[in-house]
């Protein structure tokens, strides 16, 4: 194995060398499609070395090899192969990129940018827009618009078409304001506002994909969308911004200036003008200057990525399988992979009182291994926490007759197990059973007077899907304006009649535990 790897690790270093990652960017918002392509040998030959040192450790194995060496070996072979698995879905990006950034034909992407200080289950409110074209490389972006723009559009046309997919998103969200084929004639084609209520990011997106066009936009072969978060963090990259106002944003300070510090500024409801700025402001710095690095991209954004804060749909299957591969596809966990607890919130207020809105979720189960079933409960703490400072109108008032300082959000909690009941603070409270994308989804709406701490409790029971493995639990936060963390407790009956236990917690994006079965003796 010690001779495999020093070889292996001699070729590596040759082939990183020939890995000219730089050469890629090469101007003003410009990508050397040519330049990505030569990436892929030493990007092969990399990807062969690896391979040969996991031969070697295979080969190396004996039954007469001490515990502790064959535990090292295990962990060099899981350490390879996790590299393998990053090496092929970086292939898969080299191979994709082209096609993608317009070597074929023009791509036209669309970019939303959301905040969560009126939260949704994406994420946030889509109030901003802008169109992406690349063409051989060359990547643009519009003006940033607001989407109020679209939906006079979409309200003023005689579009009569309707939208036709996904199925369980049109069930579940439809009667927000979006018509289906089984919709009454004269329903509004969609509402604009309403769009991100999904947290699953490829359905959203390919809702929006639908609406855009009859609402004065063109086809679009893909959907990106970034909050507010996410859009704060790329002047790492860009340096500061200085808004019309006066005020100079960083890292440090933008995505609480924009999610609640300008609206002190005054009480103007028209607000979405310094976000316009920052967003417009940002792009134009990198699509102006030489573009980042990918590793300086990847440092940046991956944590971004990865809390579920960009998020990436591509209309041809092919590209969204790879979006899919490098987990820019919101990270929205699998229903067919075992036991999951997912959490979504959607204000219903019209306000923007989200920026003070803390939340957090537990999961406590047993497990029943010999019957492949589960009960458990899914606690939903909620904090509308008062404003330590006055705040205008716009964040404090609502739409729905609520006192000033309310709040209201419509919650969702996403289990495999089926539900088969939900309270608030120990009383029963109206509630939805219902599913999507293979979840049952149980949800309620809230109202939160300034300083309330309600807790939705969600009991449930019945069958679990079980692993070859075992019992394995995926978690998944929502990216809302603060962290939002899940956390589970597992109580685990094995068929021999003993108990295994395990803990789990997820502050962004998914998390996930496997509690294997043991083999029989």
């Amino acid at each position: 194995v010690s001779r495999s790897a020093s070889a292996a690790m001699t070729s590596i270093v040759v082939d990183l060398g020939a890995f000219d990652v730089d050469a890629v960017m090469a101007g003003p918002g410009t990508v050397d499609l040519e330049a990505v392509a030569a990436l892929e040998q030493p990007m092969l030959d990399f990807q062969h070395e690896l391979r040969t040192v996991a031969t070697s450790v295979d080969d190396a194995r004996a039954p007469w090899l001490v515990d502790r060496v064959t535990k090292r070996l295990d962990e060099l072979e899981q350490t390879v192969a996790d590299q393998v698995e990053r090496g092929d879905a970086a292939l898969d990006v080299i191979r994709a990129a082209p096609t993608l950034l317009g070597a074929d034909e023009p791509r036209t992407y669309f970019l939303a940018f959301m905040t969560p200080a009126e939260v949704r289950g994406l994420g946030g409110f889509l109030g901003l827009y802008a169109e992406i074209t690349a063409d051989d490389g060359r990547i643009e972006m519009n003006q940033v618009s607001r989407v109020e723009d679209l939906a006079r559009v979409l309200d003023e046309s005689d579009e009569t078409s309707v939208i036709d997919r996904p199925t369980d998103w049109l069930n579940r969200y439809s009667r927000f304001g979006f018509a289906g084929p089984s919709s009454e004639p004269g329903t509004t084609l969609g509402t604009w506002g309403n769009v991100t209520m999904s947290p699953n990011a490829e359905a959203t997106a390919e809702v929006i994909a639908q609406l855009y066009p009859p609402s004065g936009g063109r086809d679009v072969d893909g959907v990106i969308a970034v909050d507010i978060v996410a859009v704060s963090q790329l002047l790492d990259i860009t340096g500061p911004v200085v808004t019309s106002t006066g005020v100079t944003l960083d890292t440090d300070n933008a995505a609480d200036f924009l999610l609640n510090g300008q609206y002190e500024i005054d009480d103007r409801p028209d607000r979405a003008d310094l976000l316009q700025e920052v967003a417009r402001a940002v792009v134009d710095d990198l699509l102006g200057g030489t573009l980042p690095s990918p590793q300086d991209t990847i440092d940046v954004l991956g944590p971004m990525v990865e809390q579920g804060r960009l998020v990436g749909w591509a209309a041809r299957p092919d590209e969204q399988s790879l979006f899919e591969n490098v987990g820019l596809d919101g990270a929205w966990p699998d229903a067919a992979e075992g036991d999951v607890v997912a959490v979504a919130f959607n204000n219903s207020a019209g306000n923007k009182l989200d920026y003070f809105l803390y939340a957090r979720a537990s999961y406590d189960v047993v497990v029943d291994a010999a019957t492949s079933s589960a009960s458990g409960t899914v606690l939903v703490e909620l904090e509308n926490r008062p404003p330590p400072t006055p705040q205008p109108d716009y964040v404090m008032e609502n739409l729905v007759g609520l006192p000033r300082g309310y709040n209201q959000t419509w919650v969702s909690v996403y289990t495999r197990v089926p539900a088969t009941g939900l309270t608030v603070d120990g009383q029963a409270a109206p509630w939805d059973a219902e599913t999507e994308a293979g979840f049952f989804v149980s949800s309620t709406f809230v109202t939160m007077a300034p300083g309330d701490l309600p807790v939705i409790e969600v009991t449930l029971d019945g069958n679990v899907e079980l692993t070859d493995e075992g019992y394995q639990l995926t978690l998944w936060s929502p990216p809302t304006a603060h962290v939002t963390p899940v956390a589970a407790t597992v109580e685990m009956r094995q068929p021999d009649g003993s108990t295994t236990r395990g803990t789990l917690e997820s502050d962004s994006g998914a998390a996930s535990l496997l509690i294997p079965i043991p083999e029989p003796d």
